[in-house]
């Protein structure tokens, strides 16, 4: 076994949160309380991502683009980068921006995993959280920076679209399902991300020497 299949093996999703969004703009969500990782990709029109203490540059992702969010810094999704927040989540509980604890009236439940303001034009999108514990889940966050982002291509599609469907539906085993696709989309992400020279780290290199790997 190599070493990203051991440590992904030993880190897999457990009763993970997948959500998909649907928002129409003008639109802003912004997790104070992120879990360890969070993984957004966007279905159809586009997002922009920042963290929000880290003073970097808001990374806009086309439909396809998968972003991979570290903790435990805040963090904010929006149709630009300048929509200022209107939805604030905290862990599974959301407030409107002024701090109220109600959500907007216009977001709504649609199915048990997708939530949507129910009118054209929207952003749609899937969020799923990871809560990563111990020596395994630090290495895995160890290798990635607080945002990653994967753009759009042939070898994530195929499992993305699977958890898109699965997130619209309301079935027996739902919760088994989410969690494994979820993990695949990752590992999928993950495989893309580090086969990019720019941002692989040093011991994925290092594989690749035969007598180091």
């Amino acid at each position: 076994m190599d070493v990203l299949s051991d440590l992904l093996h030993r880190a897999r999703a457990k009763n993970a949160l997948v959500r998909q969004l649907i928002q129409r703009p003008p639109w802003s969500l912004s997790f104070t309380d992120p879990p360890p990782l969070t993984l957004v990709t966007t279905l159809a029109g586009h997002a922009s991502v920042r963290i929000d203490d880290a003073g970097t540059t808001p990374v806009r992702l086309a439909v396809g683009d998968i972003a991979l969010i570290t903790g435990p810094g805040r963090y904010t999704i929006a149709d630009g980068p300048s929509t200022p927040p209107q939805v604030v989540i905290h862990g599974r509980r959301k407030s409107v921006a002024d701090g109220s604890v109600e959500a907007p009236a216009t977001q709504r439940n649609v199915a048990p995993c997708t939530y949507s303001d129910g009118l054209p034009g929207a952003t749609v999108m899937l969020r799923g959280a990871y809560d990563l514990r111990g020596d395994v889940g630090d290495r895995l966050l160890g290798m990635l920076p607080q945002l990653a982002v994967v753009p759009a291509g042939p070898a994530t599609r195929a499992a993305r679209d699977l958890l898109a469907t699965e997130a619209t539906r309301d079935e027996p085993g739902q919760d088994a399902v989410l969690d494994r696709l979820l993990d695949l989309l990752l590992v999928l992400a993950l495989r893309a991300w580090c086969a990019d020279a720019e941002t692989t780290p040093a011991w994925y290199q290092a594989l690749a020497d035969p007598p180091i790997g």
